[in-house]
């Protein structure tokens, strides 16, 4: 009788991640965004002004929105949109991101609104505040039916 060979396990197909360049530049070394799981990037606030006991931070006051620029710039790949989500930290607060986008000069900007009770909310500056991703969006086509 042989003996058959045939009965191994069957070969399980690895899971391999879509990978996608995306090119970013920091205004400062130390506004690099954090590789989070190499699936979303980890970005900074900057709070350029002062607030009234001299402290580098913004104060969110109930339902005011401040728009933060991160020091980054980057170039969203063609067949692909940005999206994000405020970090739980700030999540729990009350605070929305209402908006994630690049501008003409090509800087990732986050819109955030205080919504919660707490007020002011306090971010300070270099604080990780969000994490973004980025997903494949398809090009639509209209036919007559």
């Amino acid at each position: 009788m042989k003996k058959r060979t045939d009965l191994a396990k069957p070969k399980t197909k690895k899971s391999t991640l879509n990978k996608v360049k995306i090119n970013c530049t920091a205004v400062e070394s130390d506004l690099n965004p954090i590789v989070d799981c190499e699936t979303s990037l980890k970005v900074k606030a900057i709070v350029s002004g002062l607030n009234q006991y001299n402290m580098q931070e913004a104060l969110i006051n109930h339902r005011n929105i401040v728009v933060f620029d991160t020091g980054l710039t980057i170039d969203i790949p063609c067949g692909f949109r940005l999206n994000g989500k405020l970090i739980s930290k700030f999540l729990s607060t009350g605070l929305l991101a209402t908006d994630f986008c690049v501008d003409e000069n090509k800087k990732l900007k986050i819109t955030v609104i205080n919504l919660g009770q707490i007020s002011p909310v306090i971010v300070k500056h270099m604080e990780v505040i969000a994490e973004i991703w980025f997903e494949p969006c398809y090009s639509i086509e209209l036919g007559e039916v």
